[in-house]
């Protein structure tokens, strides 16, 4: 979670890493009005997943239960180039 925070934070995108969980809760950046707008804009252009969360305040919600057929180095590697192009 923590390597993943960082390649989010990399593009200005506000995560929050909690040791009480496997999900990493993403703050929506201030251009999008809620979660779902956040999370179908990630889906639409990035082809990033994610759960929209606005419970509290705009979010979306990854998970982190499960292996990626990629190595962990080629999973990061792959999600930073999905973000790049998109912010």
């Amino acid at each position: 979670m923590k390597k993943v925070s960082a390649i989010l934070n990399k593009y200005n995108i506000e995560t929050n890493v909690s040791n009480g969980t496997f999900y990493l809760y993403v703050k929506a950046p201030k251009s999008f009005s809620s979660g779902d707008e956040f999370s179908r804009y990630l889906l639409d252009n990035c082809g990033i997943f994610t759960i929209p969360w606005d419970e509290v305040e705009p979010c979306i919600r990854l998970s982190m239960t499960f292996d990626s057929a990629l190595s962990d180095e080629k999973f990061y590697l792959e999600l930073d180039n999905r973000l790049k192009r998109c912010f």
